[in-house]
């Protein structure tokens, strides 16, 4: 009966297949082609990962109707739809999905979709300007950089809403009641691509909100995104405590 240390498992001598350096290694132990990770990744310098042809596709675009490449290196992933995030941007908020066509520019509102704006008349124009500058809102989710714009008209007239949503075409309207304290009120919202072809329809009537119409239609340059009465109280506030 044997006792004590049993004998240790016989080594191979194993050659670097980038370097040609020899190292002893045990033989049950994983082939290994390169004594460091450093020579692993010479040898990979200039070679091209295989790619199954099989899996790349040729796909149209939902919104714009480009044809662009899905699968394999280099190209949009196998699940894409779009082929940008501008596209994407755009179909989401004209309700392009699933293969969907977008719906006609002068389509009646119907409460239910955002539906591509309208080419309003000038006095249409002129009167929404009119009612945007005193009662809407110009924002974006970002302070530096210009992802997506939101036009937003908050009242306590349902009816105006409505009349806001069919002169525009598009838009949504939510109910908002927060307790019986306040009264409750309606606010119609729109976004993406329909906000700033609202907004090139009225900016040349705005006064109040014309500063930030224009640095949402990129007519002119901004940092950040002009300061509202909200952020003004909040910035004399942080000065204060400074």
């Amino acid at each position: 009966m044997r006792t004590g240390r049993p004998p240790k498992a016989p080594k191979i001598t194993r050659v670097c297949q980038q370097c040609g350096k020899e190292w002893q290694a045990y033989e049950w132990v994983n082939v290994v082609l390169y004594c460091s990770r450093a020579c692993f990744y010479k040898s990979r310098i200039g070679r091209k990962r295989a790619i199954d042809p099989g899996k790349r596709e040729h796909r149209a675009c939902l919104q714009c109707g480009k044809t662009f490449i899905v699968g394999g290196g280099g190209n949009r992933p196998y699940i894409a739809k779009y082929c940008s995030r501008t596209c994407s941007r755009k179909a989401y908020w004209i309700n392009v999905r699933a293969g969907e066509t977008p719906p006609p520019v002068n389509q009646t509102f119907d409460g239910s979709s955002h539906a591509m704006p309208r080419e309003m008349s000038e006095i249409e124009r002129t009167w929404f300007a009119g009612l945007f500058d005193g009662e809407g809102c110009v924002g974006w989710p970002r302070r530096n950089v210009l992802h997506s714009v939101y036009l937003s008209i908050t009242n306590t007239n349902e009816n105006l809403m409505n009349r806001v949503a069919e002169i525009t075409g598009t838009g949504r309207i939510k109910y908002k009641h927060r307790d019986s304290r306040h009264s409750p009120i309606w606010v119609w919202a729109c976004y993406g691509e329909n906000a700033r072809s609202i907004l090139r329809q009225i900016v040349p009537w705005l006064i109040v909100k014309k500063e930030a119409a224009e640095v949402a239609l990129g007519i002119k340059e901004a940092k950040e995104p002009p300061w509202t009465q909200r952020s003004k109280t909040m910035r004399k506030a942080n000065r204060r405590k400074r």
